[in-house]
C-alpha cells in the first residue's frame, strides 16, 4: 500500500544515512494560495520522506525582510524534510516581485554541485517547480540587484532560457505545477515544455492532471 502522509503528520525524525535522492523546489510565492502551495507539494514531501531524500527549497517571490532583495530568489537546503525551515519557506507570505530566472539559475547550480561525482552522494534529483510562469524580474536585474523599467516580457523569457538550460543535466526529472490560470494560460505549458516537465495544474479543492 502507498504511503498517506498529511501535512501535520510531518513530525518525527528518521535517521538516515547520506541521501541518494534530492527533493529540489522552486517555490513561487506569488503564484498560488498557502493552502494550494500545500496541497501540491504534500505528495512529493511524502515521498522524499519515505525514501529519505535531501531537500532544498528555492524561494522565488516570498516576502523578503530588510537582509533580502526581492530581486533575487533564495535558497535552503537540509538533510530532512523536517526542519522547520523548510515549512517556514512554504508557508511565506507572497512578496511584490517574481525573479522566476533567477530562480532557475540557482536551481541549475544546485543540480551541478549535487550530481558531481566524488563530491556527493545524490543520485537523483526530483526538480518540483511550483509557479505560474508569469517572472517579471530578467535576470540582469537580479544579478545587479537593479530593476530597469519599462519591463516587457523579459523575465519570462530568461526564465524560459534558463529552464532550457535545466533540461539537459541528466539524471533529473521535472515536474511544474501551476494554478489555471485566466490570463497568460500558456506560460505554464510552455514552461513545462522547456523543461521536458510534466504539467498538473492545482485547483483549490482538487489536483488535474494535464
Amino acid at each position: 500500500t502507498s504511503l498517506v502522509l498529511d501535512w501535520t503528520d510531518l513530525r518525527k525524525y528518521r535517521r538516515a544515512a547520506e541521501p541518494e535522492r534530492l527533493l529540489l523546489v522552486l517555490l513561487d510565492s506569488t503564484s498560488m494560495s498557502l493552502r494550494q502551495r500545500q496541497q501540491a507539494l504534500v505528495p512529493y514531501l511524502s515521498n522524499a520522506y519515505r525514501e529519505r531524500a535531501g531537500i532544498a527549497i528555492i524561494k522565488v517571490g516570498a516576502s523578503s525582510d530588510n537582509t533580502q532583495s526581492d530581486l533575487r530568489a533564495t535558497y535552503i537546503r537540509t538533510r530532512s524534510i523536517l526542519v522547520p525551515a523548510i515549512s517556514e519557506a512554504i508557508d511565506a507570505p507572497a512578496g511584490g516581485a517574481t525573479p522566476l530566472a533567477h530562480g532557475f539559475e540557482l536551481a541549475l547550480q544546485i543540480m551541478q554541485r549535487s550530481l558531481q561525482h566524488g563530491r556527493s552522494t545524490v543520485q537523483h534529483i526530483t526538480f518540483v517547480v511550483v509557479t505560474d510562469g508569469r517572472g517579471n524580474v530578467p535576470l540582469k536585474a537580479s544579478h545587479g540587484n537593479t530593476l530597469i523599467r519599462p519591463i516587457m516580457r523579459e523575465g519570462v523569457e530568461d526564465a524560459l532560457q534558463q529552464a532550457h538550460e535545466v533540461r539537459q543535466m541528466k539524471y533529473v526529472t521535472c515536474v511544474v505545477l501551476s494554478p489555471r490560470l485566466r490570463y497568460y494560460a500558456d506560460l505554464p505549458l510552455r514552461l513545462a515544455n522547456a523543461l521536458n516537465a510534466q504539467l498538473t495544474i492545482i485547483e483549490e479543492e482538487e489536483r488535474e492532471r494535464v
